[in-house]
């Protein structure tokens, strides 16, 4: 089932719409909701949108963003990539004979044409946020950060000074968030940047679902945090869904405000970095072991983005390492087209540089394997205890434990 692959522009909104509904939908009145997905998120633009066509039906779509991605300091041109589907007529579709060899079905050549127009662009990266991330495997997209989902009672929150925060205004306070948003992007690792598009498109179309506060802190904003409830008869719970900080303290304080709270909200659900250590600041930090009666705080561990590295000589030099590590290592990265990439690497002083080679291999790892690497969201030991990369010099593969110093990746950013 060879299809045909269309690049649109937004004034074919209507069909892009349907073939989204046709993939995501579960009712025929919801259009309206996915004209308004292409209508209102300006960081979409002509040309980003790709439909799949088989015969006269539209059976494929995807969006493929123009992002910044933050690697280690490395401002990166990035590829985002959203609304990927598949109609539900045409899910799993092999060749119609059974005389006729399988074909690729409508996500994987879907997934070769987005990749390819990352590569036309000159993005560096790749990076999704699946549904299923053993799919994207498959395509090169290795996990590329570490959340950790907090349920925390309002009455072990730590007590302390706020007033600086108030509600947020969204006339006039849209270009202090975005100066926010682009303090923390420049400090975080694995962080997707926001732009006026992007900060425009939650304040109107999805802050209006709850409420935000900022924290007014001089002339320039210490953080933002929107949230929305949960409610049922028993308990109310305050969820934060979008918020950033410009500091741990800046983040202590939206605790502070959250405890302020408690007597509309038993618990606050919020999701962090996955090394950030909140059950310390609150007054009760055990995360039981059993069963107990007093309150105390939970956490869910997930990961959410994967990224694939496209062109692995102008991430890897233009990273700034958290390491002292130095030596040579020859990588070979087996990528998912059938070819094999051979870079020498050699590290010093923090920072990488690599070239192509035809040297033997000291390390040998799948490109899914080695964006979680490079991405930091495990360091080299890891993935040599545990067998997921060949090396038969362990001394010099542990150099890549250089790309796992610093914090996890993290990203504020959706999409």
């Amino acid at each position: 089932m060879a299809l045909e692959m269309n690049w649109v522009s937004r004034d074919q909104a209507e069909r892009i719409a349907l073939v989204r509904q046709n993939c995501y939908g579960h009712r025929r009145d919801q259009q309206q909701k996915f004209v308004d997905s292409v209508v209102h998120d300006h960081r979409q633009h002509d040309g980003d949108f790709l439909i799949a066509r088989d015969g006269n039906q539209d059976v494929g779509t995807a969006t493929s963003l123009s992002l910044r991605l933050n690697l280690r300091g490395a401002s990166l041109p990035c590829q985002g990539v959203a609304w990927v589907g598949t109609a539900k007529t045409h899910r799993r579709a092999s060749s119609p004979s059974q005389t006729t060899a399988p074909s690729s079905g409508v996500a994987t050549q879907v997934m070769h044409a987005t990749l390819a127009k990352a590569r036309e662009r000159g993005q560096f990266v790749s990076a999704l946020m699946p549904f299923r991330g053993s799919f994207y495997e498959h395509f090169g997209y290795g996990n590329a950060e570490r959340r950790t989902e907090w349920t925390l009672p309002t009455a072990i929150l730590p007590k302390g000074e706020f007033s600086g925060i108030r509600f947020v205004e969204p006339a006039g306070d849209l270009p202090q968030l975005l100066d926010l948003r682009s303090r923390e992007f420049t400090k975080q690792h694995g962080d997707i940047a926001s732009d006026a598009a992007s900060m425009n498109y939650w304040i109107s179309q999805v802050w209006t679902s709850g409420m935000a506060v900022v924290d007014h802190e001089a002339s320039r904003f210490a953080s933002y945090c929107f949230f929305s409830e949960e409610r049922n008869d028993k308990i109310a719970t305050l969820v934060s869904d979008d918020w950033s900080c410009e500091s741990p303290e800046a983040f202590k304080r939206l605790l502070y405000w959250m405890a302020s709270l408690k007597d509309q909200y038993s618990f606050v659900r919020i999701t962090t970095p996955g090394d950030w250590p909140i059950n310390h600041l609150l007054r009760e930090s055990q995360l039981p072991h059993r069963q107990v009666d007093h309150p105390h705080a939970s956490a869910r561990p997930f990961t959410r983005m994967q990224i694939r590295v496209l062109d692995h000589v102008r991430v890897l030099e233009q990273m700034r390492l958290h390491s002292t590590l130095a030596g040579e290592v020859v990588v070979y990265i087996k990528e998912c087209e059938g070819t094999i990439s051979k870079l020498l690497l050699h590290f010093g002083d923090g920072l990488v540089n690599a070239k192509p080679t035809t040297q033997e291999p000291d390390v040998v790892l799948t490109d899914a394997c080695w964006a979680s690497v490079v991405a930091g969201q495990f360091v080299a030991r890891e993935a040599i205890a545990w067998g997921l990369l060949e090396t038969a010099v362990p001394d010099k593969a542990r150099l890549l434990n250089a790309f796992g110093a610093g914090p996890l990746p993290w990203c504020q950013e959706y999409f």
